[in-house]
This record gives structure tokens, C-alpha cells and sequence, in this order.
């Protein structure tokens, strides 16, 4: 199969009950997962502070240029902007926008925005970067 090409790969909002809709102008999409680490060493343990891990965490970065009008750039907007805000869902598609088959889905988690920011420029295009932090543990997580 080879090389995955992240061009690929959209991400796709859900707010409440509505139908999942993909997000136009998108750029940059990262997915990151960390855990915690804690130390297990004491003073009988040769020196070394071994570790192990905790929980884990995770968080979803977009930067996109927005391509109004569009639905799911507003349903995001309006999500991550809301006071207070709800949850809502996201997914990681493969297939560009065509990804409609439930095969396409790579990622799905419920979540909140803790970073929704808007650049202005000068001389360019506005543009749009948003963090979002895992609210539940991912339904789904395999790159496909």
C-alpha cells in the first residue's frame, strides 16, 4: 500500500444530533496522544529512577483557511465558540470528501475546543487554528 498522503484524510464535525459534515479549507490536521509518566523508583532501586505510565491524553489540531459558505466550518464555529460549550464529535475520513463509507473513519472522539483563533492578515488569507482536547477515549484510533 505505501506512503499515506495526509491530503487523504478530513476532518469531519458532528454538533448534537445532526449528520456528520466535513470541514472546508482545511490544511494542517494533527491527531497526538501522550500519557503521563510517574516514577516507580525508590531508594533501594540501584540509582535509577525507573517510570511507568498513567492515563492517557490526547488533543486534535486544524489550521484551515476558511471557504465560506459552509456548513461544516460553521457547525465547528459554533461549537468551539459556544458559552458554555457542549461537546461534539469528531472524525478523521479517509477519502477526502467523497468519505461517506463508515470504512473511511481513522478517528472518532468526542470532544471540546480549548483553542479556537483567527489570524487576520495584511496581505493573505484569513485563516483558522483550533485545539481540541478528548472528552471520552476515541470509539475509534487506527490509521487506515
Amino acid at each position: 500500500m505505501g506512503v499515506k498522503l495526509g491530503n487523504d484524510y478530513l476532518l469531519w464535525v458532528k454538533v448534537g444530533a445532526g449528520a456528520y459534515t466535513v470541514v472546508s479549507g482545511q490544511g494542517d490536521l494533527s491527531i497526538k496522544r501522550s500519557a503521563t509518566a510517574f516514577s516507580t523508583g525508590s531508594k533501594t532501586s540501584s540509582g535509577y529512577d525507573t517510570q511507568d505510565v498513567g492515563l492517557r491524553q490526547g488533543s486534535a489540531s486544524l489550521k484551515l483557511m476558511p471557504d465560506l459558505p459552509d456548513a461544516g466550518f460553521t457547525a465547528l464555529e459554533g461549537a468551539a465558540l459556544a458559552n458554555p460549550q457542549e461537546a461534539f464529535s469528531i472524525q478523521v475520513r479517509k477519502g477526502s470528501t467523497a468519505g461517506a463509507d463508515p470504512d473511511d473513519v481513522v478517528f472518532e472522539c468526542l470532544v471540546k475546543s480549548t483553542d479556537f483563533n483567527a489570524d487576520y492578515p495584511k496581505s493573505g488569507p484569513v485563516s483558522v487554528d483550533a485545539t481540541f482536547i478528548y472528552i471520552t477515549a476515541p470509539t475509534v484510533d487506527a490509521l487506515a
